[in-house]
């Protein structure tokens, strides 16, 4: 049970948007209110958030930005994501809801990465449900300051990526932290932490024909 009020609304208009612009296959309250809200907030039982800058990318139909700027209004929420018609619709549930500490970035990641405004300017990234673990690397990192942190949500199958591309972090100067496994509900949701030690080579990201088809030695 969603006990603050405002994530009891989120529920609601986010269906109402779901019906507009199809953002999620998932369709009943009771299925947004866990995979979607109480998935989005687990990283809440085990890091600090508080008076961050932080920035999801791929960030969808709003998840995680949108539950955690709401339970976390000290720090400023960054969404990323290439689909206008996402971003519109996040908009519209932060202006209802009240949220001013949710800003959306339209705009491809890997073009974004290189821009002055964004790179190397946020503490934490999160990702979900976003690419493949080498991509995710590649577009992730080179947003995080020296001494941030990218935090992954992912299923299981990702430890079969970690021992695949052991070490692929530290072409963009990451290094692998952690692995925490929690539950929600009945499923088994995995967060990978790699920590950003070193500036990001200026060539990363690349386009994203060579992201994707053209993998580092």
């Amino acid at each position: 049970m969603l006990k603050n009020p405002k994530l009891k609304e989120l529920v609601c208009l986010f269906l109402r948007e779901n019906k507009k612009h199809n953002l999620s296959s998932i369709k009943s309250p009771d299925e947004v209110e866990v995979k979607h809200i109480k998935d989005s907030l687990e990283i809440l039982e085990f890091i600090d958030l508080k008076d961050k800058q932080i920035l999801d990318i791929g960030c969808g139909g709003g998840f995680p930005c949108l539950p955690l700027a709401i339970s976390v209004p000290e720090s400023e929420f960054w969404g990323l994501d290439s689909v206008e018609k996402k971003l519109d619709s996040i908009q519209d549930i932060c202006n209802e809801l009240k949220v001013p500490n949710l800003q959306t970035i339209n705009a491809r990641a890997e073009e974004v990465g290189h821009d002055p405004d964004f790179r190397e300017k946020f503490d934490i990234v999160l990702t979900r449900a976003f690419a493949s673990w080498p991509v995710l690397l590649e577009l992730a990192l080179p947003f995080l300051k020296v001494g941030g942190v990218l935090i992954a949500y992912q299923g299981p199958r990702i430890k079969e990526d970690l021992e695949t591309f052991k070490d692929y972090e530290k072409h963009f100067g990451g290094k692998f932290q952690k692995v925490i496994e929690t539950q929600i509900e009945d499923s088994q949701r995995l967060f990978v932490v790699v920590e950003k030690k070193e500036n990001s080579i200026e060539r990363f990201p690349r386009k994203y024909n060579q992201i994707k088809n053209k993998k580092l030695n």
